[in-house]
């Protein structure tokens, strides 16, 4: 009951702040909207796409085509309703992440009660006890639910909360070893921001921890999963745009670095101090270690 309760409060809180003369304040700061993640921007560029307009002619819009055509639909059939969409889209997120956490504390749990012999003395209180089963899951969704950071995005109407949404379902599907599930999620995620592309190698490793005896094959299988999508997406913004001329704009916008517009992140005030000089080194340095 307390975690419905915890659920309708975070509910609240987003849409008092959404209701607030606050929100237009929130949704214009450059601590949370980033030319990949504003909702301004991404709405442009949906009105550029309906009027026959490429959105990545200009430097407006940096998202893969097959966002574009689901945002540009959402403004179609839903536009009254898409600061609830948003709210929707948390809740999801915070009972999915307490769904994951489950089943990663349970398994850790049964982990631990059959090496406990093998534990020093004295460690109890270390452990997991049978308590944390249900209490450990219940302090993700509430960490996650009133994150400051997490509320302002929504209220925002940042495209991280499809963000935070999709890795949440890679992260169940992840959970319950669902290869199709996770890679999907993640190869969404990868056409808004292409660093998660990296979370796919912990997921085939936990995957395939199932199937000790084919386990290389599971490690392909899943992998294998992730670029499919991935490549299947990519090939429907071709489809969509009619070129390739989003690849440039989206993912080659990421690698280099060409907005350098301030924000909560390091790269833009590095090159903003930059020698054009050492641009390329520090570039590649940069983006190896991000």
């Amino acid at each position: 009951m307390k975690w419905y309760a915890a659920v309708f409060v975070g509910a609240l809180v987003r849409y008092l702040l959404m209701s607030s003369e606050y929100s237009g304040l929130i949704r214009g700061r450059v601590e949370v909207a980033t030319p990949l993640n504003s909702w301004k921007r991404a709405v442009e560029g949906a009105y550029l796409y309906a009027n026959g307009t490429n959105p990545y002619d200009g430097d407006l819009y940096h998202q893969n085509p097959f966002i574009l055509v689901s945002l540009w639909y959402l403004m179609q059939k839903a536009a009254a309703y898409v600061g609830m969409v948003f709210i929707q889209l948390e809740i999801g997120t915070a009972f999915m992440l307490k769904a994951a956490a489950t089943v990663f504390i349970r398994e850790l749990y049964e982990k631990q009660r059959r090496r406990r012999d093998s534990f020093a003395k004295d460690t109890e209180e270390l452990q997991i006890d049978a308590g944390d089963l249900g209490n450990l899951p219940y302090y993700v969704g509430l960490a996650y639910l009133f994150n400051p950071y997490s509320i302002l995005n929504c209220v925002g109407q940042t495209t991280t909360v499809a963000s935070n949404f999709l890795l949440a379902l890679f992260l169940v599907g992840t959970a319950y070893r669902s290869r199709i599930v996770a890679g999907v999620a993640l190869a969404l995620e990868t056409q808004m921001n292409i660093y998660p592309c990296v979370l796919i190698v912990p997921a085939a490793l936990f995957i395939a921890e199932s199937t000790p005896r084919n386990k290389w094959l599971s490690i392909g299988t899943t992998c294998g999963t992730f670029l499919g999508a991935f490549l299947w997406f990519n090939y429907a913004g071709f489809v969509i745009m009619g070129d390739w001329s989003f690849l440039d704009a989206t993912y080659g916008f990421i690698l280099n670095c060409r907005d350098l517009q301030p924000n909560i992140g390091l790269f833009w005030y590095f090159f903003t101090e930059m020698f054009d000089h050492f641009r390329t080194l520090f570039l590649y340095t940069f983006q190896i270690n991000a």
